[in-house]
């Protein structure tokens, strides 16, 4: 009786390595669709009929794998290109405005997208770009006050 109950036990510990290696196989590929398509991706419905797997699976087996959830992980990708864009000048060498950079992540909407991105970075999206030009301004001003000192040195003979 002890080699059939070890034998089993054996069998359950494989079939749940099989279960954990296709989940996170989904997990996997679902990650992989977010993080290419996340400003065409209408939600995470989309990303499971791509995949072929129920909307509960998905979040099931992504959130045992990365510790959180598809939706959160999407908006979490969404407000990070919403971060670079944000601080980013266009071709017309004017920053987007939130209306356009809450369009180009593809956001439902600007109070959504603003919420969201609170929710995440901790800040409003005009808070995060203060701060963002700030930071850029004052390396710009540290960097252009270094070049300046290092022009005034006399070169060493």
């Amino acid at each position: 009786m002890g080699l059939q109950s070890e034998l089993s036990g054996n069998s359950i510990t494989r079939v749940s390595n099989i279960r954990r290696n296709s989940a996170g196989h989904w997990a996997e590929k679902g990650k992989e669709i977010i993080d290419n398509s996340y400003a065409d991706l209408s939600g995470i419905d989309e990303v499971c009929s791509t995949l072929g797997i129920s909307a509960a699976h998905f979040r099931e087996v992504f959130y045992f794998a990365y510790h959180i959830t598809p939706k959160r992980y999407l908006d979490t990708v969404r407000v990070e290109q919403a971060k670079k864009l944000l601080c980013r000048k266009g071709a017309s060498g004017k920053l987007p405005t939130i209306e356009q950079v809450a369009g180009l992540i593809d956001f439902t909407g600007v109070s959504t997208f603003v919420r969201r991105f609170k929710e995440i970075a901790r800040y409003s999206p005009t808070e995060f770009r203060k701060m963002c030009h700030v930071t850029v301004s004052t390396c710009e001003n540290v960097l252009r006050k270094r070049r300046i000192r290092l022009d005034k040195k006399k070169p060493l003979v």
